[in-house]
């Protein structure tokens, strides 16, 4: 018995309908992009304008902020050392040089040494870019630098620390110009030098100072005692004094003078009772003389 195929079902495929409740048109809506911009003008123009503001912020930012170029100088805190370059005995613990570095890595960044770099006119000539935002001209047209902002920016440029477990400090300069950040780091290192030859210097002149007054004492108390000793001799007749005593020295002499002789004779005495001694212990006998 043999089977017929039959045909597939045909499904019925539904019509969209429109809000109408009738068939959707086959064209679709056109936009009108004059009607979009009327319509969103304000928020166009106010996200412009914020747009802009924070795309010149960011530039402005990242061109202070990167590429920054950081050279680096390494001092190295020695113990102390006698005058002929040979270290001295340690006498001071680590909590003294580790408080003696953390004073000098603070006067390396301290105003005393960054107010001499912004003051100094070299500045201006070996970091021309870092320095020319603090260039103002007055109203004579007269061109002057403002010390007081470089000595400012310089507090944020200038860095300084103490490398931990070691006996070395680093000093730093940032900034984006590598030759502007290598001469303010050249000429802060070379002002903090400075700093510490005038600090020598002055207790230097301190000491001279003190051994001149010592020197002043002295000859003062010299002067004092030879007056006394002036007011001595005269109300004490010390001439007589010196007379006796002189008196009493050659008495002293003569002496000494005869008991050397004594001494010389019995040396000889004693020389002459070994010899019979020995004349005697003899086993032939004692020797006469004629």
């Amino acid at each position: 018995m043999t089977t017929v195929p039959t045909s597939p079902a045909m499904t019925a495929q539904p019509r969209p309908m429109t809000a109408g409740g009738g068939p959707a048109s086959s064209q679709a809506g056109t936009i009108d992009p004059v009607k979009l911009l009327k319509k969103h003008k304000w928020l166009l123009i106010i996200s412009a304008v914020a747009g802009a503001a924070i795309g010149i912020g960011a530039h402005f930012a990242l061109a202070k902020l990167y590429p920054i170029w950081r050279p680096v100088a390494i001092f190295e805190c020695l113990p102390p050392m006698t005058g002929a370059g040979i270290e001295a005995a340690p006498t001071t613990n680590e909590q003294e040089m580790s408080r003696f570095m953390q004073t000098q890595a603070r006067v390396l960044t301290s105003d005393q040494v960054l107010a001499r770099v912004a003051e100094d006119p070299q500045l201006r000539e070996l970091a021309p870019q870092w320095s020319q935002r603090f260039v103002k001209t007055g109203a004579d047209g007269g061109v002057a630098f403002d010390n007081v902002e470089a000595l400012e920016e310089l507090r944020d440029t200038v860095g300084s620390r103490v490398i931990a477990q070691t006996n070395l400090i680093e000093l730093s300069a940032a900034y984006q110009n590598k030759y502007d950040a290598k001469a303010i780091l050249q000429l802060t290192r070379q002002k903090y030098f400075d700093v510490l030859g005038d600090q020598g210097q002055d207790l230097r002149q301190q000491r001279t100072r003190a051994l001149r007054d010592q020197v002043t004492r002295l000859e003062q108390d010299v002067s004092a005692l030879q007056l006394q000793r002036e007011g001595i001799i005269r109300t004490e007749s010390v001439d007589s004094i010196d007379d006796r005593r002189d008196a009493t020295s050659i008495q002293l002499a003569q002496v000494t003078e005869t008991l050397l002789e004594v001494d010389q004779k019995l040396q000889a005495g004693q020389k002459q009772l070994q010899q019979l001694e020995d004349e005697l212990n003899s086993p032939t006998g004692p020797t006469f003389s004629d």
